[in-house]
């Protein structure tokens, strides 16, 4: 079982594209040189937040579709989307939903459902549109999708 220690919550991946390591450690710029210890081609950190061991085993969960092995997981959609917002709580940057349309919108509204009720209580104010809470009863949702 994980235990609350706090560090740095942290994405890396190959420069160029390929899997994303999604971590935790208390000195991110030490673990990117364990991690490039052991891989040919140049790595980087794409996002990083202050956080807890216990956010980066719930952020594996959330992604358990995408995982490839162990801490490393597909570059897809769902992932990218939590490393903008990562990336954005820890730049202080307002979201940027609103970028994406129709179905894309919605399900961009509905993974940050999921990535808020992750870090409620840890300075993170969820602040969703009423549009979304609509389309969500409309479509009937009968499972909460976060």
């Amino acid at each position: 079982m994980k235990t609350r220690e706090d560090g740095w919550l942290y994405f890396i991946q190959e420069e160029g594209g390929g899997p994303i390591k999604i971590g935790f450690a208390n000195d991110v710029h030490e673990r990117l040189m364990q991690l490039q210890a052991g891989n040919h081609r140049r790595l980087r950190v794409i996002a990083r937040m202050l956080g807890d061991s216990v956010i980066e085993a719930l952020l594996h969960r959330m992604h358990r579709e995408d995982r490839i092995s162990g801490e490393w997981f597909e570059d897809s959609v769902s992932v990218r989307l939590s490393i903008e917002m990562v990336d954005n709580a820890y730049h202080g940057r307002a979201s940027i939903f609103d970028r994406y349309e129709g179905d894309d919108r919605l399900q961009a509204w509905l993974h940050r459902l999921k990535f808020d009720k992750l870090f409620r209580g840890k300075g993170w104010t969820p602040r969703v549109p009423g549009w979304v809470w609509l389309e969500i009863v409309r479509r009937g949702y009968p499972n909460k999708p976060w």
